[in-house]
């Protein structure tokens, strides 16, 4: 398939291409036709076939009248891609580990694609799969006989034993309440996807667009939830995420205004690793800051340093005297008593109120038939005053069964994992290595225009 050519290189090898029938045309016994396009791949660095290939489209364009455009500049992209969600995703990190730790076998995406249509009805392709696999933080490792094999980054590996770890010592030791917080959002038009119907009766009809989207901010745990935390005011962006409206500004005025009032004793909170969660306070400066910046905080800091360093070399003493980040919302429940314990990334799974966000939208479905939008708040605080503590239990009990799954499987993983094959030739081509290392990301909500609000959450600020 040939490749496709931009329209700026195409105008620039046509131009030189001109010049040079100019010059053949004045001084034709010198300079050869047939040399025109070797002339023109010298002096564009294209090769001779491309050069081939563009004076024929250009003679074309010519002989039509019409003219060169490049193709595949207006591709249409797809909408109806399948993405996971987050208990999905939970259900695929859970089967990789099951590959190696009980069936001793490596999870090639061809295995765990079988796998994952069995037992959760995944309906995407085998490249969406191995897509939401890099995302979770797996790459591939090339082991001692040259074979390819999945392995579970280091850095999140490290970070879930030390969450495991926080949270046995707690259940053993100190014993304070497990609080879980998040943030979620609902759209005005969320209804339910089947209810009962016949030719007569449509029954529930499917709204045609989703409506003013909700932001929704709760916590809670074995007790069930905290009282009087819950937050839900309306979305005022575009971009289509909603981590956009509950800002570090408005994280931390529900923090101080709603959770930490109704907290009765110390806590353990358990939050994830989302931007406004993680605003550091004395944050040192990186290598786009400014020279005076960089002074300034090795100033403030009391770090030696000599007028005559040049930036490089105050960037490399930043390095060398960085603390620990203190986050702000940290120090501020730290300082009422209360410990924080942060999720790896990609463990949404440990937390139990992703599935109480779950039972919440049901609930609302349920009974959002032909409601207007400004019900929507007055739906979900009712859907969760239905939500009990003994369904809140049940939630954390499951989790703490992940936990202990966790914790076995990264025993077994202790030891060396080595996987030995017959001969090269039977090397398994379901993985290619032609996939680059970067993290693919998801848009997984469609932007909307809405206006807003009881309160003053939804400013922007």
């Amino acid at each position: 398939m040939p490749k496709v050519i931009r329209s700026g290189v195409r105008e620039v090898v046509l131009k030189v291409k001109d010049y040079f029938m100019q010059e053949k045309q004045s001084c034709a016994p010198i300079i050869p036709f047939e040399r025109v396009n070797e002339r023109v791949a010298a002096a564009t660095g294209i090769s001779l076939r491309t050069v081939a290939r563009i004076g024929n489209e250009g003679r074309l364009a010519e002989a039509s009248s019409s003219k060169i455009v490049t193709p595949g500049k207006n591709r249409k992209t797809r909408k109806d891609k399948i993405l996971m969600d987050n208990f999905d995703i939970g259900v695929l990190r859970r089967k990789i580990h099951e590959f190696y730790t009980f069936k001793k076998e490596i999870p090639t995406v061809n295995k765990l694609l079988q796998v994952l249509r069995e037992e959760i009805g995944f309906t995407g392709s085998r490249e969406i799969l191995r897509q939401h696999i890099k995302m979770i933080g797996f790459r591939f490792r090339k082991t001692i006989s040259n074979r390819k094999v999945l392995m579970e980054r280091n850095d999140i590996t490290a970070w879930r034993a030390r969450y495991l770890q926080t949270l046995k010592h707690n259940d053993d030791t100190e014993k304070l309440p497990v609080v879980y917080l998040d943030e979620t959002y609902i759209h005005s038009g969320h209804t339910a996807g089947k209810c009962w119907q016949n030719d007569d009766e449509d029954g529930v009809l499917e709204p045609i667009s989703k409506g003013q989207r909700f932001i929704i901010v709760h916590a809670g745990g074995n007790q069930g939830f905290v009282e009087n935390a819950c937050l839900v005011f309306k979305s005022q962006t575009k971009s289509g995420d909603y981590h956009d409206d509950m800002n570090h500004t408005n994280f931390k005025k529900w923090v101080l205004e709603k959770l930490s009032p109704n907290l009765k004793e110390p806590s353990l909170i358990v939050m994830d690793n989302a931007p406004y969660h993680n605003t550091s306070v004395n944050k040192p400066p990186n290598t786009s800051s400014r020279k005076d910046k960089i002074i300034e905080w090795l100033r403030i800091n009391n770090i030696e340093y000599s007028e005559e360093y040049t930036r490089p070399q105050l960037l490399e003493l930043v390095n060398r005297n960085k603390p620990e980040p203190v986050y702000a919302v940290d120090a501020i429940l730290k300082g009422l008593g209360h410990k924080i314990c942060r999720l790896p990334p990609y463990h949404c799974d440990l937390n139990p109120i992703e599935m109480i966000w779950a039972s919440m939208k049901r609930k609302v479905a349920e009974i959002n038939i032909g409601r207007p939008p400004n019900q929507m708040p007055d739906m979900v605080q009712n859907a969760f005053d239905t939500i009990s503590v003994e369904e809140w239990r049940n939630h954390c009990g499951h989790v703490k069964k992940l936990e202990e799954e966790y914790r076995k499987k990264d025993g077994y993983l202790d030891e060396p994992f080595i996987i030995r094959l017959c001969s090269d030739s039977e090397e398994s081509t379901d993985d290619d290595d032609s996939q680059d290392e970067d993290d693919e990301e998801f848009n997984r909500m469609q932007p909307l225009d809405v206006v807003l609000a009881e309160h003053n959450y939804s400013k922007r600020i």
